[in-house]
């Protein structure tokens, strides 16, 4: 609902109630309402209608009235109507004054009144505030004071809130007002001390008149303004708190309310703290005087400096009881969490003469206070981790433990400062709700401490970082580069609201840019005044704060609180260091070092680390992979003397500690200068107790002890993170150093030297007096000797005299090589002398050689050396020009060189140390060739001196036992051939040993990869030969396959190259002239001639490769062949005549002499694995064989056209022929598999090449020779299983056939085709299809490739086509013989033998075709083909469903037989068209009578089931009544001819009779060997014996009905027919006479017996249809008598009934229950009767 009408529901509320009783109020709410009405009345919306009523003075009237009436019920209408009003500021301000009564007099009625009153309040402030000052204003809030007082409890409650709002809602409008211009100040008010005055304007009188009072009546004094009010004093002080809280600055702006704060709120301040109040007003005064400390202590200073005063004293115990201590507290923690303050404090104070030290002498006595009761939290001598619990369970406390042992032992109790027990969950400041202080723990006060000293060395710190940083973009807040701001320095040390702090605060990092500024040396700073400040504060309360920082880092501190401390620690040492205060700075950094390591460790002056717990401790923490800085271990010989003096270890608090130091080394690293030592000693030394304790206590490196830790494993967890946080600090300290300035390195390396020199074995003298490497050439290094000599004066390597550092010897190593990776540009830009590289490579060089030092640091300073070579490459080939480059590279080759043959040239070691020194050695030895490896892939492409360096080294792997003694480069004496020369090579290298040899080989290979693939166009011609041998020594070693392997592919990339080259230069890619032997290529190499040195220096590389051709290793072997023939494939075509010659009868020649080792014979006991051996072995190869095979027969295919054009092309054929003859001889079916594949291959070639290749007949009759000569083998093969070929060689072999047949196409004889199709026949039979492979659906390739030749052959030559036409015949009756199984199942695995059934399919098509496309040929009718034919199809006719399983897809499914029988109607369609119609063609008698023979019998098989009753299927039988149909009507017209004998119709008529029987009769089985006329006259002679028995129902009876018609159509005859039809028709006459008596007689002889039975329905069906057809038959017959004309009578006409006359009579009485029987038979002597010319 709207405003509107919840006031009008307000007026006839109020109306109805007071009707009767006031007639002013019934009067004024009638006349409210009717003007609204009238408004509603009008077009005008609500706000419209709401302004008007606003307008109105009397509108409000009626509400006004009902408060008077002190009616409740009409009171409460009236007080919530305005209420509306007021919140929607409808309410005319001439009715403010009468509101404010009306209010007043409602006060005493209910309390849901009085509450809407209260609510009404706020928004009349809100709205109505301008018009609300004076005495309205004191009346409204005197309206408060009076609810206020009420005794019920929600209204007292609400009525202190709602004061509080309209006391803050008046200082809000005097904001308002300061804004507003055009208000003229006129009431003066008391300012300052109160002795002068100033006007201020209306609203702030007013603020002023409140808040004075508000002051008065909570000191209970009497009020001026606010008269008859009253407020409790800590309501009062709430409302103060409340309005300077929010009103901040309104005090700062009014100098009145300044006054008022020194005039009433100061004084009364004071006065409290000084008296013994209860604790809700002292935390109440607390709270207003904290807030006047943060936001007016510039305007009251001398107030705020007796306040804090005051506050100091009472942080003594002395003075104040424990819970006014808390409270001073942490009103200080809140004053030190806001740096900006203490910086202002000190400004105002310390910084003045005059004033008193007020932050000096609190942080004074924070620092007193700290060491009060030194066993609350715990405080030892040295520094501890969280307390072991008094019933010993160490793991319950794990994750707080030491590393180690904790220094003091678990003392005489578990006192301990931590959040959990030492903090409370509300600070006392903000508990107002409490009558009494709050239980604290004793702790609490030390807690406070903590965190007031952290918050301002963190203060200190956010504060000057940012100012120091050498780019302001680095800044914590990444701003932009520019100069600082007023809105900056905000920025830095922004004020915290809260009266609480962070008891945690949070981590910053700030990433190092350079050495940092020191903002005290900028000059006209902005914030010059507040960095002073600073400085000031650092340098005043350093010692005091030291000694805080002190006591809590030695006390028993929890983790999180620990944490805290050492990171204020390390932000007040960063400050220090920041303004560059050397005291401070350095006092607190050996503070923090004394803690990271403790003395204790080195004098034994603790005991418990002895302890058995502690040793649990150290078993925990230093079986884990990073518990050592160092990363390394020392010698044997290190451990004894480090174990003697060593009595603790650190902790997790230590390396804490540690971590500090480190990073404020990082900080402030250029700043140090003589303070490094500092750093580096406890850096040492902490490193030297970590491994020296994992050393004594057993541990070993990599493992972690779960089982000394609790469940969660907490310790082992936070161990391992401290200790890498210390190693990656340790990390960024030397980063960091790249940006030191030259001086400031020099003093680290100094440092780092001292340590170095006083840890390793090695004396001072050895170091200076080690001489410059031995160098390759004279200018290997440009410096001069005088500079060498001098160079470790220069570097400021003064050392003096060392006393023994604690610490592990591969520390310093490591962190110098660190420096010297970090710093490359500067030992590579500047001088050697100043940038320290002659001395780190001498050094390094040194410890690396000298074979007295321990292993683990000659491995560590090559590791060193290496990468610093390494970085220096780098960084040259960066920065350098070409000849700065030059010079850099070669130095550091000759370095590398130099490192490995100083241990080379030592000979072998003592036999003591030989096997560690060997395996040390090698490593070292591995690492340069990894440097080695790093320089090529780096900067190979641009080394242009120093490539016979880089090969000597590479040469070096397999010299490193032998005393320096080089391998030679690869040369061809005179006399001696490529073998020889290989295995000399192999003799050398073989010498290495094993385990080494193949690290160094693995670490080699890589230098020779990276040269390989991307450096060879920067090689020169003279290195290539050194190249190529390397590559064969690579590939010839036996240690890494994969390198062997690997190495292979790289003669593909050399000779792609060298081809490549030759191809630039635009030389001729021939030899100048012929190349006989393997000297001769030698001579060629060093040609000066450019083409016939790198064409030969190509054959040589492929002259290598076929001699890794012959490795014992298939993989090898196998992997360099592919390569070979790659290379021919690829660059064959650009070779030349001589250049062909000389690969032909150099590298080809050798590549065929390659053979399979002799097998050595089995004995009968050799064991199954010999067995398998020889196996893999005759396996593997086989595999090599066929691809040297197919390597020659793409290289001969690919390139013959450039064989034929040598002068020996015979001869190249021949040695083909010789090779392949050879091949096949082996006996092995892999290798025949390939040799016919090859030949394949070539022959294609051939093929394709038209007329450019012209091969002579005696070539191809020698090919044809070859070829038909396989035929023993492949029966042998199918007679034995493991015969030499198989099914993947006979088929490659029959495949190769095609392109033979392409060139002897047209010299081929009959013979030879009889010959091919033969052999095809055997390769046919072979008994074993592929593996996994069936031959239902698919061809195999085998059968695919046999019927692709047979397709290929032409049958344009007499003989050719019945030939083709015969095979296809008797492939497509493979599946059906009987020598051959016919239904083979099909399984999974392995070889199967072969169904047949796919080519049966496809053979039916072809027979087809054959014969389509050889009409013309009268031959193949001649010589019986087609009877043949028609014979192999008859097989599966005849078989039927005894047929393999088998059924094509499509919307037709058919099966063998099906499409058999297709088959068979085509060709018989064809046969007859050829054979009868046309008369030309001749067919012998025989082979005429042999066709119609099969016809019939081919009909006979389609007609009959074959099948058990009731297995034929219905579309079988409609398939197979069709293809009857469709015979017959090809077949009838020519039956009859006369040159077919009687037999071949009886033959069909027989058939016919014999399967028209729809069910079994006994008669037709008994007799069928006799003649039809005697089965004829026995029927109706001899006497028949009826049966009851039910009928046997035959298969098929629709086909036995068709059968049955066809008897019946033979039988018709007309006039007109020819003398074929009447000879068919008299032929089959008795049959169908036999097979009507049959079935008459059986129903004459049965129904009788069956009495009332009703004849069976089959046998009924049956009757009719031979009585309906038999009529039909008569009527059908001739005139003529023209089968008996001896008739007495005229009865011919009717002769089939006539002869049936004796069986249809006996019907008569057996129908006489059957009326259509009955009537048939009538019809039927109706027939006979009217031959007899019988009327009826």
């Amino acid at each position: 609902m709207g405003t509107v009408s919840l006031l009008t529901s307000d007026l006839a509320a109020l109306l109805s109630e007071t009707k009767r009783r006031n007639t002013d109020l019934r009067q004024a709410c009638e006349k409210s309402l009717s003007d609204i009405k009238s408004l509603v009345g009008s077009s005008k919306n609500e706000s419209e209608i709401l302004l008007e009523l606003a307008a109105s003075p009397t509108f409000a009237i009626p509400f006004l009235l009902a408060c008077s009436t002190r009616n409740v019920k009409s009171c409460a209408i009236a007080v919530q109507g305005l209420q509306r009003l007021i919140t929607s500021h409808r309410l005319n301000k001439t009715n403010l004054p009468q509101l404010l009564e009306a209010f007043e007099e409602s006060t005493h009625l209910g309390v849901e009144i009085q509450l809407k009153i209260l609510q009404s309040l706020p928004p009349l402030i809100e709205r109505y505030g301008n018009h609300l000052g004076g005495e309205k204003l004191a009346k409204t809030i005197g309206l408060c004071s009076i609810l206020q007082g009420s005794k019920i409890a929600v209204v007292a409650n609400t009525a202190a809130a709602t004061l509080q709002q309209l006391s803050i809602a008046i200082f809000d409008e005097v904001s308002s007002e300061d804004k507003l211009l055009g208000i003229e100040p006129e009431f003066e008010v008391p300012i300052g001390d109160g002795k002068s005055s100033g006007k201020v304007k209306p609203t702030a009188y007013d603020a002023f008149r409140v808040f004075q009072d508000i002051c008065l009546l909570t000191e209970g004094n009497k009020s001026f303004f606010l008269a008859n009010s009253h407020i409790t004093e800590t309501f009062g002080l709430e409302l103060i708190e409340s309005i300077i809280s929010n009103h901040s600055q309104i005090f700062n702006e009014h100098p009145e309310q300044t006054y008022i704060l020194r005039t009433y709120v100061f004084p009364y301040i004071l006065r409290s703290l000084s008296e013994r109040r209860e604790f809700p007003i002292i935390v109440r005064v607390i709270r207003i005087l904290y807030l006047i400390l943060r936001r007016h202590l510039a305007i009251l200073p001398v107030e705020c400096e007796v306040a804090l005063t005051l506050l100091t004293h009472m942080l003594d115990a002395d003075y104040a009881p424990y819970w006014k201590r808390v409270l001073a507290l942490e009103v200080f923690q809140g004053i030190f969490a806001e740096y900006s303050l203490v910086r202002k404090m000190y400004l105002e104070y310390d910084f003045k003469d005059g004033r008193q030290n007020i932050v000096r002498q609190l942080i004074t006595s924070i620092n007193k206070l700290s060491a009060e009761k030194p066993d609350v939290i715990g405080l030892r001598r040295s520094s501890t981790s969280m307390f072991i619990p008094k019933d010993g369970n160490l793991e319950s406390g794990l994750g707080e433990s030491a590393v180690g042992g904790l220094f003091g032992g678990p003392g005489a109790d578990n006192n301990v400062l931590s959040v959990q027990t030492s903090s409370v969950r509300i600070l006392c400041i903000d508990q107002l709700d409490k009558s009494e202080p709050p239980a604290m723990p004793d702790s609490y006060l030390y807690y406070l401490s903590l965190t007031c000293v952290n918050s301002l060395a963190d203060g200190l710190t956010r504060f000057l970082l940012p100012l120091s940083l050498p780019n302001p973009s680095s800044t914590l807040k990444n701003k932009p580069s520019r100069s600082f701001t007023t809105e900056d320095k905000e920025n830095l040390d922004k004020p915290d609201e809260s009266l609480g702090i962070q008891r945690l605060p949070k981590r910053r990092t700030t990433r190092y840019r350079g050495m940092p500024i020191n903002p005290l040396t900028v000059e006209n700073h902005l914030l010059k005044v507040d960095i002073e400040s600073t400085a000031g504060i650092v340098k005043d309360c350093w010692p005091p704060l030291l000694a805080a920082f002190s006591t809590f880092l030695y006390s028993n501190l929890d983790s999180d609180l620990y944490h805290n401390l050492v990171r204020s620690f390390q932000k007040f040492t960063q400050s220090a260091g920041i303004l560059e205060l050397v005291t401070p700075r350095d006092a607190f950094l050996t503070t923090l070092a004394k803690v990271a390591v403790p003395s204790q460790i080195f004098t034994g002056t603790q005991s418990a680390a002895q302890s058995p717990t502690n040793e649990r401790f150290n078993s925990l923490i230093f079986n884990n992979p990073i518990g050592k800085l160092g990363g390394s271990e020392s010698s044997t010989k290190e451990q004894s003397q480090t174990l003697e003096g060593l009595h603790g270890t650190l902790h997790v608090r230590n390396l804490l500690c540690l971590r500090a130091l480190l990073n404020l080394a990082i900080a402030l690293g250029p700043t140090l200068k003589s303070s490094w030592s500092i750093i580096i000693e406890t850096l040492q030394q902490a490193d030297f107790v970590l491994n020296a304790t994992s050393r004594r206590y057993g541990g070993k490196i990599g493992k972690i002890d779960h089982s000394a830790s609790n469940g969660n494993g907490e310790g082992s967890a936070g161990i391992i993170s401290e200790t890498t946080a210390v190693h990656n600090a340790v990390r960024k300290l030397m980063e960091c150093t790249r940006d030191f300035p030259d001086e400031s390195f020099v003093d680290l390396v100094n440092a780092l030297c001292k340590v170095s020199v006083s840890t390793i074995n090695i004396h001072l003298d050895d170091l200076e007096s080690h001489s410059s490497p031995s160098l390759r050439k004279p200018n290997a290094y440009p410096e001069s000797s005088k500079s060498s000599n001098t160079s470790s004066q220069k570097q400021g390597l003064n050392l003096g005299r060392l006393s023994l550092v604690h610490g592990d010897s591969l520390f310093a190593l490591i962190r110098l090589g660190e420096l010297a990776d970090l710093n490359i540009k500067r030992l590579v830009t500047s001088s050697p002398e100043s940038s320290g590289w002659d001395a780190f490579v001498k050094y390094f060089i040194l410890v690396a050689s000298s074979r007295e030092i321990n292993t683990t640091v000659r491995l560590r300073a090559a590791e060193v050396l290496d990468s610093t070579i390494f970085a220096a490459v780098v960084e040259a080939s960066n920065d350098s020009n070409d000849t700065d480059l030059e010079v850099i590279h070669r130095r550091s080759l000759i370095a590398i060189e130099e490192q490995m043959y100083s241990i080379i040239r030592q000979g072998d070691p003592s036999s003591e140390m030989e096997l560690s020194i060997k395996a040390t050695e090698a490593d070292i030895h591995c690492t340069a060739l990894n440097t080695l490896n790093n320089i090529l892939d780096r900067t190979g492409s641009s080394l242009a001196n120093g490539w016979e360096i880089v090969f000597s080294i590479l040469t070096s792997v397999f010299v490193m036992h032998h005393h320096g003694n080089l391998l030679p480069t690869t040369i061809f004496s005179g006399d001696a051939s490529i073998s020889d020369v290989i295995s000399k090579s192999k003799s050398h290298f073989s010498r290495a040993e094993g385990g080494k040899t193949q690290r160094l080989i693995k670490a080699a290979f890589g230098s020779l990869q990276l040269i390989g693939n991307d450096f060879l166009s920067v090689i020169p011609q003279n290195c290539f030969l050194s190249l190529i041998d390397l590559l064969y020594y690579f590939c010839q070693q036996h240690e890494d396959l994969n390198i062997s392997l690997t190495t292979i592919t790289f003669f593909w990339t050399v000779s792609d190259f060298l081809r490549a080259k030759l191809t630039e230069n635009g030389t001729s890619s021939d030899l100048s002239q012929p190349l006989n032997s393997k000297n001769d290529l030698l001579t060629s190499v060093k040609s000066n001639d450019f083409s016939d040195s790198a064409t030969s220096l190509w054959l040589i590389l492929l002259l290598r490769l076929t001699a890794v051709s012959s490795d014992l290793r298939p993989d090898v072997r196998n992997g360099a062949i592919q390569i070979l023939f790659r290379i021919f494939d690829s660059y064959g075509h650009h070779l030349g005549v001589n250049a062909w010659n000389a690969c032909i009868w150099i590298v080809i020649h050798t590549i065929m002499e390659v053979r399979p080792p002799l097998e050595i014979p089995l004995e009968v006991g050799d064991s199954t694995s010999l067995l398998n051996a020889r196996d893999a072995e005759r396996k593997q190869w086989s595999e090599t064989m066929a691809l040297i095979l197919a390597g020659l027969g793409r290289l001969y295919s690919t390139f013959l056209p450039a064989f034929s054009r040598q002068p020996d092309f015979a001869a190249i054929w021949n040695l083909l022929h010789t090779y392949l003859h050879s091949m096949i001889c082996i006996g092995r079916s892999e290798i025949i598999l390939s040799v016919f594949k090859a030949l394949s291959d070539i022959l294609i070639s051939v093929d394709e090449s038209k007329a450019e290749i012209l091969l002579p007949n005696e070539s191809l009759d020698e090919t044809w020779t070859i070829w038909s000569s396989q035929e023993q083998i492949i029966l042998e093969s199918e007679k034995n299983s493991t015969g030499v070929m198989d099914q993947d060689a006979i088929t490659a072999y029959v495949i190769s056939f095609k392109p033979l047949y392409s060139l002897i196409c047209k010299r081929i004889t009959v013979a030879q085709i009889q010959k091919l199709l033969d052999i095809l026949k055997s390769c046919l039979l072979f008994p074993k299809l592929p593996p996994y492979f069936s031959d239902l659906d698919y061809l195999t390739p085998l059968q695919s490739a046999i019927i692709d030749v047979v397709k290929r052959i032409k049958s344009d030559m007499p003989g050719t086509a019945s030939l083709i036409l015969r095979s296809y015949s008797e492939f497509s009756s493979l599946a059906y013989r009987d020598n051959i199984p016919s239904a083979i199942p099909v399984r999974q695995g392995k070889s199967k033998k072969p169904t047949y059934i796919s080519i049966s399919v496809h053979c039916f098509e072809l027979i087809l075709q054959t014969v389509k496309a050889n009409l013309h040929d009268e031959q193949i009718f001649k010589d019986g083909s087609v009877a043949y034919a028609l014979k192999m199809l008859g097989i599966p006719i005849a078989a039927k469903y005894n047929c393999p399983s088998y059924a094509t897809t499509g919307d037709k499914s058919l099966t063998l037989w099906m499409l058999a029988s297709n088959t068979f109607i085509e060709i018989v369609h064809i046969a007859i068209d050829i054979g009868e119609k046309n008369q030309n063609v001749e067919i012998p008698v025989d082979q005429k009578l042999e066709l119609w023979t099969q016809i019939v019998d081919g009909t006979s098989s389609i007609v009959k089931a074959n099948v058990s009753s009731g297995s034929s299927l219905i579309e079988d039988e409609k398939f197979d009544i069709e293809a009857f149909h469709k015979l017959e009507s090809l077949i009838l017209p020519y039956l009859g001819d006369a040159d077919l004998p009687d037999f071949i119709i009886e033959k069909y008529v027989d058939n016919l009779f014999l399967f028209s029987f729809v069910y079994e009769i006994a008669a037709v089985n008994e007799d069928k060997d006799k003649d039809v006329q005697h089965r004829l006259t026995a029927v109706f002679k001899g006497p028949f014996h009826g049966s009851t028995d039910g009928l046997k129902i035959l298969p098929r009876p629709k086909m036995a009905y068709v059968a049955f018609a066809s008897l019946f159509k033979l039988c018709t005859i007309e006039a007109k027919d020819s003398s074929q039809r009447t000879r068919l028709a008299s032929i089959a006459i008795p049959y169908l006479l036999l097979r009507c008596a049959l079935v008459l007689q059986i129903f004459a002889a049965d129904q009788p017996l069956r009495g009332t039975i009703p004849i069976p329905k089959l046998q009924r069906k049956e009757i009719i249809y031979i009585l309906n057809s038999l009529i039909k038959l008569s009527e059908h017959w001739s005139d003529n008598d023209k089968l008996d004309g001896t008739a007495a009578v005229d009865i011919s006409k009717y002769k089939p009934l006539w002869k049936l006359f004796p069986l249809l009579s006996k019907g008569i009485v057996a129908s006489k229950s059957d009326p259509i029987v009955l009537e048939l038979l009538q019809a039927s002597f109706e027939k006979i009767g009217g031959g007899f010319e019988i009327k009826s």
